[in-house]
């Protein structure tokens, strides 16, 4: 008996740890963060590091020198105002949530400057917010576009600086 809880708390755990629930708390329609890199000034001075998949609650579209921002609040920081680049993020819609993981892997890969610390961040984001990455039985569930697109940042990751064969990325693959 105790051996059948055991198992089932390590379900649980799994199954809890494969969810965003920033994305789950967050509201349809809500913007959220597509790209790595991302920052913004909460005080002068002061920076913080928004994670990709990453809610701007309370969004409001702002227009300034040619430019559209977003200013709202980060899940991550509440009570922080940030300002983010239009660019940065996409609509998210609960009922479409593989488009927001195809708006994430696109913009990996279409941007020039995405260094292979960038593109791990990417995957991980992938492989820790939808439980389907982590067995092959869950990936053949995952649609050919999300799968080939993720195959595709996997080609680009191998080819950067940075990379080496004895990193998780290829004992992943390779496991």
């Amino acid at each position: 008996m105790r051996a059948l809880r055991f198992g089932l708390l390590l379900l649980l755990i799994h199954e809890l740890q494969a969810r965003n629930w920033w994305l789950e708390e967050a509201g349809d329609g809500a913007r959220v963060v597509v790209e790595t890199g991302v920052t913004c000034e909460i005080l002068p001075g002061n920076k913080l590091s928004i994670p990709v998949g990453m809610p701007i609650r309370s969004a409001k579209e702002i227009k300034q020198g040619g430019e559209t921002f977003y200013s709202g609040y980060p899940a991550i920081a509440p009570n922080s105002l940030c300002r983010v680049s239009l660019a940065s993020t996409v609509v998210w819609h609960k009922g479409e949530a593989e488009n927001l993981l195809l708006a994430i892997l696109d913009h990996a890969l279409v941007r020039k400057g995405a260094t292979f610390e960038d593109l791990v961040t990417v995957e991980n984001y992938l492989i820790n917010n939808d439980g389907r990455w982590q067995t092959q039985a869950g990936r053949d569930q995952i649609s050919g576009k999300l799968q080939f697109r993720w195959l595709q940042l996997l080609s680009r990751a191998v080819g950067l600086q940075g990379f080496k064969e004895d990193q998780p990325l290829v004992e992943w693959l390779n496991g």
